[in-house]
């Protein structure tokens, strides 16, 4: 009997091509087979894992989906809705506003007890002629501490559009120069409407669960706590008004601000893992543009793509979660967990792993939310301060003599767990947060960056008669340097 693996003895079968295109034709088919047998093995394994992890998130944190979050979510009437009026302060501002830019440069780096100089108040003046109107509506916000803004979330949350909450900063703005132009005047009352207004902007944010909307908040109420520490070194405002400034930045601080950014994230990025593996968004698209056109990535690797993002799908899930456990947490030992797993992160940077290169910064988005519980704490210390002084005449010796008739207990300082430090000075006092760097640094304050190390955070109040004091005059014009002259 003829062996079938013998080599052939005839010369045109041995030189036949079609043999060995046969012979790897099959082996190509055999390959094929064995990856589509592993691919439909690992598609079962890591569809069963995600499963897991979603049963087990609806298990211990039930909710937690965009829709339930949403659905969750107050719903606010129109008329105390903060947002529509932000919104049409907004429609009456210009485009291009602030269209002097020299004029916002200048407003922000006067020194607090200084006045403005005749030149600068009275550009500040010609620019709220301008816009009476849409000072008038932002005022309003004075008596609306809450709000809600139309959303329209993408399928792919990183091409979701926020510009009319994006507006608030705005509204903030003009409301901060109205404050400035209020205080020039000595109309302590217009100028505290303006404080509170202010920080009424940012609250109209509301609970909107994503990082962008609670990062255009707390810029808001930074303003306001700008803009409120100068009205209290231009005059002595009205002590009901103070109580109320001091009341509504009492409720802020229980505004659960990181908890709310990483639940609202989780939620979203959930959905977007959702739409990468359904295809309905592409992976080329996670840099923020939209791809109509089809490409080879997705007509030939679409598969493999999809399960590597589900394979991914609960370790971002987990990521999240651990976030969140972290923030429960006491204030002051959060960095800790949050840079070990902003570590974990980078090394899914370094892999190229899907969750490594899209997932925020959140241990600085943290951080700044530590940083502004410290601004708001700070600002009501010294409301209350302020209250002792105008009732006694004096200042305390010490936080202690604030409570509990203006406070009801010394807040800690978000980044060492201690009571918050105060500080007699010259010609006023300071109360203050040791900062990230966790050292007292005795109350220097670096008004340009809050973040540098060796310095603290927190805001000052000055003696009555230091207050209010004459402009200071220009800083001398720099002589230009002369040209080397030519041999």
């Amino acid at each position: 009997m003829a062996n079938p693996f013998a080599r052939s003895t005839d010369p045109a079968k041995r030189r036949s091509p079609w043999r060995w295109l046969r012979r790897i034709g099959a082996s190509l088919l055999v390959l094929l087979v064995v990856i589509g047998i592993r691919q439909f093995f690992w598609h079962r394994e890591v569809v069963a894992k995600l499963q897991e992890a979603l049963a087990e998130l609806d298990r211990t944190d039930p909710g937690w989906r965009l829709q339930d979050i949403e659905a969750a979510r107050v719903v606010i009437p129109d008329e105390e809705n903060g947002a529509l009026v932000s919104m049409e302060v907004a429609r009456l501002l210009p485009s291009d506003w602030p269209p002097d830019k020299e004029l916002e440069e200048s407003l922000g780096s006067l020194e607090s007890p200084f006045m403005l100089d005749d030149k600068l108040s009275a550009r500040l003046d010609a620019e709220l002629e301008q816009l009476q109107e849409a000072v008038r509506v932002a005022r309003r916000l004075r008596r609306i501490p809450s709000g809600r803004y139309p959303l329209h979330y993408e399928q792919n949350i990183l091409v979701t559009r926020f510009e009319t909450q994006q507006k608030a900063r705005a509204t903030c703005a003009l409301l901060r120069n109205d404050g400035f132009a209020c205080a020039q005047k000595s109309d302590l009352k217009g100028a505290t409407t303006a404080c509170i207004a202010a920080f009424n902007t940012g609250r109209s944010i509301g609970d909107e669960p994503t990082v962008i909307s609670q990062l255009i908040r707390m810029a808001c109420i930074s303003i306001g706590c700008v803009t409120t520490e100068r009205v209290l070194a231009q005059g002595e405002p009205y002590p009901q008004d103070l109580k109320e400034l001091q009341d509504l930045l009492m409720n802020e601080d229980l505004f659960p601000t990181s908890r709310i950014v990483l639940s609202g994230e989780r939620a979203n990025f959930h959905r977007l893992f959702e739409s990468l593996e359904s295809g309905e968004v592409r992976l080329s698209e996670l840099g923020g543009k939209q791809n109509h056109s089809s490409n080879w990535e997705d007509s030939l690797l679409g598969w493999y793509v999809r399960d590597k993002v589900r394979a991914e799908h609960p370790l971002m899930l987990d990521l999240f979660s651990r976030f969140i456990a972290a923030d429960s947490l006491p204030e002051h030992d959060q960095a800790i967990a949050e840079r070990e797993l902003h570590d974990e992160l980078k090394k899914l940077v370094k892999s190229g792993a899907i969750t490594g290169l899209i997932f925020p910064a959140f241990d600085k988005v943290m951080e700044a939310c530590r940083r502004q519980h410290v601004y708001i704490r700070c600002m009501f210390v010294v409301l209350a301060l302020e209250r002792y002084r105008q009732k006694y005449s004096k200042w305390p010796d010490s936080l202690e003599q604030l409570v509990p008739e203006f406070l009801g207990t010394i807040p800690l300082d978000s980044f060492d767990g201690k009571p918050l430090r105060y500080k007699r000075l010259e010609d006023g006092v300071i109360v203050y947060s040791v900062g990230k760097d966790g050292v007292d640094n005795d109350g220097t304050f670096d008004r340009k960056n809050w973040t540098r190390p060796g310095t603290d955070i927190g805001w000052r109040l000055w003696d009555v008669k230091k207050r209010r004091q004459p402009a200071p005059p220009p800083p001398p014009k720099e002589k230009p340097v002369e040209p080397f002259e030519k041999d």
